[in-house]
């Protein structure tokens, strides 16, 4: 934790590019909840209810410079159970990025960093209540540190040089009320790129080259992984509303968890559509790790308040990659709120839907999102489809959900908000284990005064599971107070 945040003030703070403008905005928080089934007890068990005392202190960070800027939010949170005492205990959540310009337009450093609690097991219950996000939880930190070099030659030709060191460690946890700890584990990746791109004087026949080497090595008695790829990708800008795509390349892989690594030649074909301002479309398909991929990317905008977004895509992955590589995609958006700039939603480290592995797997995954506002209501909500194939282990997991959350402001001083989830998880199991998830809240939200809110807010999950020892339910209530400096 202290390493996440000294890189990210290093990186902002260094150098001519130190950051003028920044504002620092400290707050607290304590809540009261009460839960009928702490333990998340599945099947017939004794459910015991409990109240969970939350204290959190929160500091945000904001800073924006001509050559830096930093963007933090630490929110770490300590709890106190009545019953299950030995739950009490202290979690840390922190997600942040920043950039430095060190040399003007040549010499750049990015981090980005996040500590989060993430599913141990896929197997185990996993709801997001308050007690939900103590049980079948473990505590995630990753770390990503990429320094690069621009340079060009004339408006020929534009390159970049980078170095990404990539960490992400792994506390020992839970997986469900009565199992064993998890064993906690480090991931290390480090990633050698260089970047060959058309500069401006090409304007219809677009190109650009890339040479990427990666290694990757963990705490396991596993070979490191290693990753090799030269791609070339080529656009040809027909008119402004149509251009088409092509690539082609070569990628060899080292993987001990695959049962046979990609290794040859690769290449895609695909076109880009924008048929006005407020829609755009990308797709293409080939051949890559191993096989036939596609990847779709879509945006349209109803109005200039709401907006829908569509992706496809298809990839090798790690749990641990997929924590690293969607920090990648930390964006403030205009309101100052840290979102996931693929979804335009607040920003979660990795998935919510399955557990952590270090065996590879092949990951399909369609997201479709809307959100919006009108007037004094405030909307958002998706579908989202996801597969996962471990070759090591021949288990295929497939969730398949939707989301819905709709706030209305009710009066100068109070709203409300209501939320529904469903999810579908086949666990791809010899039990042939299907669960179906419901879950549903309602939370009113009074400001007391400029700088002090109250909350209260009902939960309520339920769990049906073709294994009947794995049925769950929960129902908690919770009354928040949040103070700001």
């Amino acid at each position: 934790m202290r390493v996440a945040i000294v890189a990210l003030l290093l990186a902002a703070g260094s150098g001519p590019g130190r950051a003028a403008d920044l504002k620092i905005t400290p707050g607290a928080a304590v809540s009261e909840t009460y839960t009928d089934n702490v333990l998340l007890v599945t099947g017939d068990g004794d459910r015991n209810s409990d109240l969970i005392t939350t204290v959190s202190p929160t500091l945000q960070v904001r800073g924006q410079g001509a050559r830096a800027n930093i963007n933090l939010n630490y929110a770490p949170q300590h709890t106190f159970h009545q019953v299950a005492t030995e739950r009490d205990g202290t979690q840390h959540n922190l997600i942040g990025s920043a950039r430095a310009e060190l040399w003007e337009k040549v010499f750049f450093i990015d981090t980005q960093a996040s500590i989060s609690q993430a599913i141990a097991n896929t197997n185990g219950p996993n709801i997001g209540s308050p007690a939900g996000q103590e049980v079948n939880r473990t505590t995630v930190k990753a770390l990503n540190l990429a320094p690069s070099f621009r340079h060009h030659f004339g408006t020929w030709v534009d390159t970049e040089s980078k170095i990404s060191q990539n960490i992400v460690s792994q506390d020992s946890g839970t997986a469900a009320a009565g199992t064993a700890n998890l064993p906690g584990q480090n991931t290390k990746t480090l990633t050698e790129s260089v970047h060959l791109g058309s500069g401006r004087r090409f304007t219809t026949l677009l190109w650009s080259v890339d040479l990427t080497s990666s290694k990757t090595s963990d705490d396991t008695d596993l070979p490191a992984k290693h990753r090799d790829s030269l791609d070339t990708n080529y656009t040809y800008v027909v008119n402004r509303n149509l251009s088409l795509l092509s690539g082609l390349g070569y990628q060899k892989v080292e993987d001990s968890t695959l049962l046979k690594p990609p290794k040859g030649v690769t290449w895609n074909v695909g076109a880009a559509v924008r048929p006005s301002l407020l829609t755009s479309f990308k797709a293409t398909t080939g051949e890559r790790d191993g096989g036939t991929t596609t990847s779709v990317e879509a945006t349209h905008r109803l109005s200039s308040r709401t907006t829908i977004t569509a992706n496809y895509n298809e990839s090798l992955q790690t749990s641990q990659q997929q924590i690293s590589q969607s920090l990648n995609f930390l964006t403030l958006n205009a309101s100052g709120v840290l979102i996931d700039s693929r979804t335009g939603l607040p920003f979660v480290p990795g998935s919510t839907d399955f557990g952590l592995q270090s065996s590879t797997f092949r990951q399909q995954i369609f997201q479709l999102q809307m959100s919006g506002t009108r007037r004094r209501n405030t909307f958002s909500g998706g579908i989202n489809w996801e597969k996962r194939n471990t070759e090591a282990t021949g288990v295929t997991e497939t969730v398949v959900g939707g989301n819905l959350q709709f706030t209305r402001q009710l009066t100068h001083s109070s709203s409300g908000t209501v939320t529904f989830g469903y999810r579908s998880r086949n666990f791809g199991t010899a039990d042939g284990r299907k669960d179906d998830e419901v879950s549903g809240s309602f939370s009113y939200a009074y400001q007391i005064f400029k700088d002090v809110d109250a909350r209260l807010t009902y939960n309520l999950s339920l769990t049906k599971s073709t294994v009947s020892t794995n049925d769950l339910k929960e129902n908690s209530v919770t009354l928040a107070l949040v103070k700001r400096f």
